[in-house]
């Protein structure tokens, strides 16, 4: 069951790529939320250890799912989606945390997420500099942060490259909002995403 959602889940990305890449806005609706029903059903086939993590893993994985259907771009509820990721990144920093911490670890958390949001958080919140998105883009950058640090302090390498994947996708996401000018990056955000999410849930499994 575990392998026949994990391969189905991977279909329908690819699938969410291309439609993405050929802009089939239409393909996008229908496989965009359904790649992260896919990667709720396999965090909650797969096998977990840690008390807990599986609960908070799923509840990042359903506000994803809303974050997702805010971001589309028929709705492009900006605000909404904002929100909706904060509160999933919140709940991946409970479910990391809940694994054990090398302190040393941490401390190498905790610089990787000083150095993005010295360069890249820093430009995104210029970018909203004097507009009510100030305070929310500087929480969401936050909990960014939080989250990578606990990644790193899990020790776990999938956990690790997932956090990263996840924060460079939504940096990326940040900067062409609202710093970059001309064409988008939506294949490199969106596969950049999905592989971050994947990689915080085969966390569990380790």
């Amino acid at each position: 069951m575990l392998l026949l959602a994990i391969a189905g889940t991977i279909v329908v990305a690819l699938i969410d790529w291309w439609a993405v890449a050929t802009g089939q806005t239409r393909v996008e609706e229908v496989a965009k939320p359904l790649v992260m029903i896919g990667l709720i059903f396999v965090s909650l086939t797969i096998e977990s250890s840690p008390p807990g993590t599986r609960l908070w893993i799923v509840i990042a994985l359903v506000f994803g799912l809303v974050g997702d259907v805010f971001l589309l771009p028929r709705v492009d509820q900006f605000i909404g989606g904002l929100v909706a990721f904060l509160i999933g990144h919140l709940a991946y920093v409970i479910a990391l945390t809940r694994l054990e911490q090398d302190r040393a670890l941490v401390l190498a958390g905790l610089v990787m997420a000083i150095v993005v949001l010295g360069s890249v958080g820093f430009r995104v919140v210029g970018g909203v500099k004097g507009t009510p998105l100030v305070g929310p883009v500087v929480a969401y950058n936050l909990v960014i942060a939080a989250m990578v640090v606990a990644a790193f302090g899990s020790g776990q390498p999938i956990a690790i490259a997932g956090a990263l994947a996840f924060a460079a996708s939504d940096a990326i996401l940040g900067l062409d909002r609202f710093v970059w000018e001309g064409p988008n990056h939506r294949i490199p955000v969106m596969v950049l995403y999905h592989l971050g999410q994947a990689g915080l849930v085969a966390s569990l499994a380790s």
